[in-house]
């Protein structure tokens, strides 16, 4: 059966967080399998359709209806919600009634709670993507984020009641990992059907890689964002016992204070000049880095979101480049990768464990090449396409 969805995303189009990457390879794979998708999101420039999807290395697909609602740019995120609010659902009533779409594909918790109160006058099926359990990611808000504030009992009760109500209430529930999918369940008490699909990577051809690492390169690599539960402090500071190892930071936002964070950590522990800043870099870039690289990091610290709620996009674009992997040993982590079989899994948040297991791939080639091999062929079961059948697997459930 062919389907027709529609896909509110709240956010600025196009933009350079995970988010954004996720769902916009997630649509055009969709679009691939022949599900006609109209994706809606905030306009906040005249880029035209195809320098949008460029931007993301994607190319125009007669599936993937792009619609860029014009909010009111104005500062501040009220502004922006309800104007998007008031844009989305004149855009949902018109899609509904004139191109007669019934299925609605959601992971923004402010635009599925005000669906659910219109959803019979729609006549449209609600599915629902969720990526957090927001009332325990703010609880902890302030061991997350540098800048972050937890809000008050009062806030966190009304949260807790208001994403309850979602994903209870939502015809389809997709959990992106097993742990998410457990944690609804111990945390929110929501028994319901819930079917988990993680996040995914455009799978490269393997010969590109052909997992030589040669020997005395010694190219460490971190692509994503910075914030205080990546870890990235914990690995500049292994970095300090790797000696003659060179790291590049491939994220990080210039609006923001974590780049400026990090790289004053590195000149006071004395590895500035062996580490690498290379900020924001546009996705489709991301690869001739790793191509690069010799070992590739995911240092998360113990924390509910990455122990929960990830399903980190560059752990899959590491296996899809044919690099080792070195990661934190975490049950949302665990879920792909295995200790000694497709990567190397150190103790969260240890530097020594850490710094340990980067030097063990960096002073063996053989170990190293084997554990690439494997996560190469691992990965294609997370590719994109997958990920796309397995939602419209969803969306064929009766």
């Amino acid at each position: 059966m062919k389907f027709k969805i529609i896909y509110p995303a709240n956010i600025r189009f196009p933009m350079e967080r995970a988010n954004a990457i996720q769902i916009i390879h997630t649509c055009h794979a969709l679009a691939n399998k022949g599900v006609k998708v109209y994706l809606l999101v905030r306009k906040m420039d005249n880029r035209t359709t195809e320098e949008c999807l460029e931007f993301y290395g994607l190319k125009s697909h007669t599936n993937l209806h792009i619609i860029r609602l014009p909010v009111l740019n104005i500062h501040g995120h009220f502004i922006w919600n309800y104007s998007f609010y008031l844009l989305c659902f004149l855009s949902i009533f018109c899609l509904s009634v004139f191109k007669n779409i019934r299925k609605i594909y959601l992971r923004e918790i402010g635009v599925a709670r005000y669906l659910l109160m219109i959803k019979s006058l729609l006549r449209c099926e609600l599915l629902y993507e969720t990526h957090t359990i927001q009332s325990m990611e703010q609880k902890e808000i302030e061991k997350l984020l540098f800048d972050g504030i937890t809000p008050d009992k009062n806030r966190l009760d009304k949260i807790l009641k208001k994403e309850t109500k979602v994903l209870t209430n939502v015809d389809k529930l997709i959990a992106i990992s097993e742990s998410l999918k457990s944690a609804i369940r111990k945390h929110l008490s929501v028994s319901r059907r819930i079917t988990t699909i993680p996040d995914g990577a455009l799978i490269s051809d393997v010969r590109e890689r052909v997992f030589s690492k040669k020997l005395n390169n010694r190219n460490i690599i971190y692509v994503g964002q910075l914030y205080l539960w990546k870890g990235v402090d914990i690995l500049i500071k292994a970095l300090k016992k790797i000696p003659d190892a060179t790291l590049t930071i491939v994220g990080g936002l210039s609006y923001e204070n974590d780049i400026c964070r990090l790289k004053k950590l590195a000149e006071e522990i004395g590895v500035k000049s062996r580490v690498q800043f290379k900020g924001f870099v546009p996705h489709r870039y991301i690869k001739k880095h790793l191509m690069a690289a010799d070992v590739g990091i995911i240092p998360l610290t113990d924390n509910v979101m990455s122990r929960y709620f990830t399903s980190p996009l560059k752990m899959f674009e590491y296996m899809s480049a044919g690099i080792p992997i070195v990661a934190s040993d975490l049950p949302t982590i665990k879920e792909v990768l295995t200790d000694h079989e497709n990567a190397v899994l150190v103790k969260p948040g240890d530097t020594k464990n850490l710094a340990l297991g980067i030097e063990g791939l960096l002073n063996d080639q053989e170990f190293a090449n084997k554990l690439s091999r494997k996560a190469y062929e691992d990965v294609k079961q997370y590719s994109w396409d997958m990920r796309a059948e397995r939602i419209i697997g969803v969306l064929n459930e009766n």
